[in-house]
């Protein structure tokens, strides 16, 4: 729902999760959305969930060619959120506003719409057995993929420093008691994410390859 003039002097405009954590691919984030917005014929690269009527939260857009379209139910949908008027959860939201707008992607695909590793998905340490048993995130595809490249961005001074800045943040109690997993959390997380990538390492090593991504 947000929008600014300065987003029609760009390209492409993503919209993603605050708790991702974005690793370079080999082919750039936004050609790859560019190239899936022209396959799907829309102003916006994303894809609905199969089965439901969502489309994930992770939204990029043709700035030129979709906000003149979208601006009308973009307001809309924030003068509703102004008035406590939407019971929805925003990929319910987004959906909506497009099947209003612009129109809803023809087909699902199997285009991956996020570019790293989902930090909430990573809770507790749990084996790497575990997360490929998962039914609710598919470890080889969201997560492997980036894991050698997050472990190679994991060693950089500009790593330590963020994580050193995390371990400083204190919270208040009502806070932390009313999101669990925020704040002192997302430390936890992280260690996590380079254990599983630590582990997937030992794994490549011996079998005599590397890790995903190298």
């Amino acid at each position: 729902m947000l929008y600014d003039d300065e987003f029609l002097d760009y390209d492409g405009v993503y919209t993603g999760d605050v708790d991702m954590f974005i690793v370079r691919e080999d082919r750039p984030l936004h050609e790859a959305h560019v190239a899936h917005s022209k396959e799907i014929g829309l102003p916006y690269s994303n894809r609905t969930r199969t089965g439901q009527r969502k489309l994930t939260g992770l939204h990029f857009v043709i700035p030129r060619d979709y906000y003149p379209e979208t601006r009308p139910v973009i307001e809309k949908y924030r003068r509703l959120l102004e008035q406590h008027a939407i019971t929805l959860n925003n990929e319910e939201v987004l959906y909506l506003m497009m099947d209003e707008s612009v129109g809803l992607p023809r087909f699902t695909g199997t285009f991956v719409t996020h570019h790293g590793m989902h930090a909430r998905a990573f809770a507790d340490h749990r084996d790497l057995a575990y997360h490929r048993r998962r039914s609710d995130f598919v470890f080889a595809r969201h997560f492997e993929p980036y894991a050698a490249r997050f472990l190679a961005a994991s060693a950089t001074p500009l790593c330590a420093a963020i994580l050193e800045r995390l371990s400083k943040i204190s919270y208040a109690r009502a806070t932390l008691s009313a999101y669990p997993r925020s704040g002192p959390a997302v430390r936890r997380q992280m260690e996590v994410m380079l254990s599983l990538c630590r582990a997937l390492e030992r794994e490549a090593t011996e079998r005599g390859g590397s890790v995903a991504g190298d």
